[in-house]
């Protein structure tokens, strides 16, 4: 027996496509905003890698109090354009022994009292806490990333 076909009517043709195109725009919002996260949790990972390093070839110049070798090393952590300032902060005090990069590019006015990456919407900001071969804290690290790359990427994927 052949099956009769029922007529769709162009409001019930109108109705699904709306419900589908509604879908697909959530789903596309959803996935580069999921994007977005992951390209900024790399980011994250990568600065605070370069903090740790940064802390640890600072251990020596800090205990020594030799201000010309941590502004050296602190140069070699601006080597990436991502990084916008660089210090490092005396533990008795709390003062900025040393920093790279100047106040407009996101300079610290104190470290945070705990160690890690805290991320705003245009920066990643990492504290480290810097430690002489003894295992005493001599100094705080501090590294501010821009997340302007990844910003115009994701603004990029939104316009696409």
């Amino acid at each position: 027996m052949a099956r009769a076909r029922i007529p769709i009517s162009a409001k019930l043709w109108v109705g699904i496509s709306v419900v589908v195109a509604l879908a697909a725009t959530i789903l596309f919002y959803e996935l580069s905003a999921r994007e977005r996260q992951r390209l900024v949790a790399a980011k994250v990972a990568a600065s605070v890698m370069v903090t740790d390093i940064l802390a640890a070839s600072l251990s020596a110049p800090l205990d020594f109090e030799d201000e010309d070798a941590t502004k050296t090393e602190l140069g070699y952590a601006r080597t990436s354009s991502d990084v916008l300032w660089a210090g490092v902060f005396a533990s008795a005090d709390q003062r900025l022994f040393a920093a790279s990069g100047s106040a407009e590019d996101g300079m610290v006015a104190a470290p945070h009292a705990t160690e890690g990456a805290r991320v705003s919407e245009s920066v990643v900001t990492v504290t480290k806490k810097i430690r002489n071969p003894s295992g005493k804290e001599i100094g705080t690290a501090v590294i501010v990333v821009s997340l302007a790359p990844e910003n115009r990427a994701f603004l990029d994927s939104r316009r696409a």
